[in-house]
C-alpha cells in the first residue's frame, strides 16, 4: 500500500487508481477493483463529461487486441453493479444511444497522505484521515451544525474583541 495516494472523489466514492481500490465514504467499506474494470472507471474519470464511443474504449483498454464485442459490455455490467448505477437513471455512467458512454458525476482529484487502509470487502469502523474528511463534509452541509458552529464563531470573535 502506497504511504501516499492520489484518489479521485465523485460522490459518496474515493477511487484510487495505483491500487484499483474503490472505498465507500458513507460505509468505510472498500473494494478492490478487477483490473481491467478500475482502467474503466480511470478512463471515465479522465475524460467526464465527454462521450467516450465504443471503440475509443476498446483501444485504450484492449490495445493491439482483437475482443468480443461484448466484452466492454461485460466491463460496464461490473462497473456500474459496483458503483450501484442504474442505467435507465444513471448517477455516474449515461448511454449515450449510437454514439457511447459519458461519465457525468463531477469527479475531483483528492491528494492524501494515507492511501486507503480497509482490506478488501470488510468494514471498520473510520479510523484514518480520510473518513474524517468525509465526515466533515457531511456536517457542513447540515443546518444544525452551521448554526452551532455560527453561534461558536460568534462567540470566540466577541471573547477576542473583549480583550
Amino acid at each position: 500500500m502506497p504511504s501516499s495516494s492520489q484518489g479521485h472523489q465523485f460522490d459518496t466514492w474515493v477511487f484510487y487508481p495505483e491500487t484499483d481500490e474503490l472505498l465507500c465514504s458513507k460505509t468505510q467499506h472498500t473494494q478492490k477493483l478487477e483490473p481491467q474494470v478500475a482502467r474503466l472507471l480511470e478512463l471515465f474519470i479522465k475524460q467526464q463529461g465527454k462521450t467516450l464511443s465504443q471503440g475509443f474504449l476498446n483501444d485504450k483498454l484492449w490495445p493491439d487486441t482483437i475482443v468480443e464485442a461484448n466484452s466492454l459490455y461485460q466491463l460496464l455490467a461490473k462497473l456500474r453493479k459496483v458503483l450501484q448505477d442504474i442505467p435507465r437513471t444513471p448517477k455516474y455512467i449515461k448511454t449515450i444511444p449510437k454514439k457511447g458512454y459519458m461519465f457525468i458525476a463531477e469527479a475531483r482529484l483528492l491528494s492524501t497522505a494515507i492511501g486507503p487502509k480497509l482490506k478488501n470487502d470488510e468494514s471498520t469502523t473510520p479510523t484514518n484521515t480520510n473518513s474524517f474528511l468525509f465526515n466533515v463534509g457531511h456536517l457542513i452541509r447540515n443546518p444544525l451544525y452551521i448554526g452551532m458552529f455560527s453561534i461558536f464563531f460568534i462567540a470566540c470573535f466577541s471573547a477576542i474583541a473583549f480583550f
